[in-house]
This record gives C-alpha cells, structure tokens and sequence, in this order.
C-alpha cells in the first residue's frame, strides 16, 4: 500500500498576503493612537533645555511610556486584580511619560530656573504654564494643555532638583484625575490649588 500524497495548502502567494495582512494588523492595533500624543515628549524638552542653557549637559537614567496598547492592558490588569486604590484615576489616563536625567558633575542646568528655555517647545505644542515654583537653582513648572472643547487634555511637570531633572507627562481626561485626587484627598488637592494662586 502506497502512502497518501500530502496535500497541496493552497497558493504560497495568498499565505504570504495573509502573513502581511495578519502582521499589518498587528502593528496598527500596538501603535493605536501614536499619532494622537499632545506630546512633546520629555527628550524634546530635556534636548531644549541642553541647548539654550549655557553649561548644561543631561543623561537619561530611566524612562517609563505608557500610551496606547500598552495604557490598555495595564487598565484591563487593574480591572481584572479587582478593587485597586487609584484605579478611578487611572481610568481616565490615556498616556504617561515619566524620565528621569542626571545633570553630572561639572555641568550646572540651574540656570533654567531664570531663562526657561523650554516654554517655547511646549508653548508651540498648545501648553500653558501654570505655576512657577523656584528656589534658588532648583525650580518645578507645571504645564497644561486643553482640548478644542476647552477640558484639560495634558498636564506636564519639570522639575529640577540639585542634580535631578524629572520629566512626567500624563494625558487624558486631566479635568477628572484633579477631581478623583481631591475626592480621596482634599488635603493634598488644597495644597496644590494654593500654589495655582
């Protein structure tokens, strides 16, 4: 008895269309909303820094984005673990970026505290600054972006401390984490609208 000829799957050509398609498909839904980000991002801002303060050198030590796909599985996580302190917040970010960069030594970034020199890059991107909090050197500034309906969109934070730049850069429905945050806790919510005034 003669064994069977194995048979033929069919054209190579359709399973090469569907392999393209099938990874196509893949990377459109990992990179959902990349093209959405209000950005700019922390390296923009931490390369604007370096160029328009005198002496000023930065290194990345860590960097952490979130956005799309990925801001996805983490809210299905937290879903799914149950009931998780900061989950209402969480609901209500679409993207997050945190860095953080050392000013080494024999280099000094303190003179952005007096020519903030990064104001441009966001401000050309639709954000605001709105508060300035400086002590000698070291400063903190926090940026705001709207969208077209006029609802908090984005908000950004720079803060430099002695020889620490850190970078965060949240988006999303801002209008409801400041809300979320004075809910659970008003103290801290206080503390931050006295320094808007």
């Amino acid at each position: 008895m003669r064994a069977a000829a194995p048979k033929k799957r069919g054209n190579s050509t359709a399973g090469a269309r569907w392999a393209l398609a099938a990874f196509s498909l893949a990377a459109a839904v990992w990179c959902v909303g990349c093209g959405s980000s209000v950005g700019p991002g922390a390296s923009q801002v931490a390369a604007a820094i370096e160029n328009t303060s005198t002496g000023c050198r930065l290194e990345r030590e860590s960097r952490l984005a979130l956005g799309g796909l990925k801001m996805s599985a983490v809210k299905a996580l937290v879903k799914v673990s149950g009931k998780v302190e900061g989950a209402e917040i969480l609901r209500s970010i679409d993207r997050v970026e945190i860095a953080t960069y050392l000013v080494p030594r024999g280099y000094s970034c303190g003179g952005i505290s007096r020519n903030n020199s990064f104001d441009s890059v966001l401000a050309a991107r639709g954000w605001w600054r709105m508060v300035t909090e400086r002590d000698g050197a070291d400063a903190s500034w926090v940026y705001a972006h709207g969208d077209r309906g006029g609802d908090l969109d984005g908000l950004f934070v720079v803060d430099l401390d002695g020889r620490d730049l850190e970078v965060v850069r949240l988006e999303g429905r801002i209008d409801r984490i400041m809300a979320e945050a004075v809910r659970t806790d008003s103290g801290a919510a206080g503390d931050f609208v006295a320094q808007l005034r």
